[in-house]
């Protein structure tokens, strides 16, 4: 091929050709990192800003991290009341991570900055530029594989490598915690906690959940991009329907009550912002006068649940 002449077409979906001067270009390949292959087979640099919908992914894989790590604590702890030694935790876990995201978006292009350039999706096949490498004569294959979403794909990578190490830091800087309020103060409600096998349990499994939510990023980061708000109405639903059948009365006047429970309650208004969160996703807003009377709809699931539940209640079934 012309390396000399642009106008010369490059075959495959992601080939194109890199500007080396005012006249000349590259032969047909890869695009470099920031770069992606435009109609006329060149590649350009990625100087978009990020839609409303790119920001909701990015917070949506941060904060999914955030939701499993508040779940593990509360499994491992295991207090039945909002204690402030939990609190502490969930409020450590929601700082790192916030930290860790804005670290990502500091140490992306442009660096030093909240904002980013992006090159937007236009097709999943965009978030898996591997599986199109071209063989024009079914023998040799011209590898063009880039990051065509830049740096929606990358992005995450940086900050669960953020997050993890952030993590490997916690016990450090709870422990200084600790030392600060045992100076400051008498009650020191870390100490009793930090010395409890159960907070080192939360961070060994936290170990497991990083490499494993990074390898669902690099396998399914585009089914996850295209359908995130409907993984979260539904995830949402599901979830708030387990918590509510872990209330040992079922009875709907009992679960009624339970809601006004300082830790019930805290954890269900979490999963009302969930909900509320997929259905800004799922429709961005983009009609704000029909769209937000429909953030309304996030405490249905919990009142369905409430108002179903003597209709579902096993001991109330009778074996003919």
């Amino acid at each position: 091929m012309d390396a000399m002449d642009p106008s010369v077409g490059c075959i495959g979906l992601y080939c194109g050709r890199t500007k080396l001067d005012e006249y000349n270009y590259s032969d047909c390949g890869s695009c470099l990192r920031g770069f992606r292959v435009d109609g006329n087979g060149v590649c350009v640099e990625c100087v978009e800003r990020p839609e409303f919908y790119d920001w909701l992914y990015i917070t949506f894989m941060a904060f999914i991290l955030v939701i499993i790590e508040w779940y593990l604590t509360e499994e491992c702890v295991k207090r039945r009341q909002l204690t402030v030694d939990v609190l502490v935790l969930h409020s450590v876990v929601l700082v790192e991570n916030t930290l860790s995201l804005v670290i990502s978006l500091l140490v992306t292009e442009p660096f030093g900055s909240l904002q980013l350039n992006t090159c937007p999706p236009k097709r999943l096949s965009d978030f898996y530029t591997f599986f199109f490498n071209p063989s024009p004569d079914y023998k040799t294959t011209i590898y063009c594989t880039q990051e065509a979403v830049f740096p929606l794909y990358s992005m995450i990578f940086i900050f669960y490598a953020i997050s993890l190490l952030l993590l490997l830091c916690r016990p450090l800087y709870l422990r200084l915690m600790s030392l600060v309020l045992r100076l400051l103060s008498s009650n020191d409600f870390l100490h009793d906690l930090l010395n409890d096998s159960n907070i080192t349990k939360t961070i060994y499994l936290t170990l497991y959940v990083i490499p494993g939510l990074s390898f669902i990023h690099a396998l399914f980061c585009g089914l996850i991009y295209y359908s995130f708000p409907y993984i979260i109405i539904i995830g949402s639903i599901i979830s708030v329907a387990i918590h509510m059948a872990s209330q040992l009365d079922q009875r709907p006047s009992k679960l009624l009550k339970s809601l006004f429970q300082k830790k019930n309650c805290l954890i269900i208004v979490c999963h009302w912002f969930v909900h509320m969160y997929g259905i800004i996703s799922l429709t961005q807003l983009k009609n704000p006068t029909l769209h937000l009377p429909l953030l309304c709809l996030a405490p249905i699931p919990t009142f369905f649940y409430i108002l179903t539940a003597k209709f579902t209640d096993p001991n109330k079934l009778h074996v003919e």
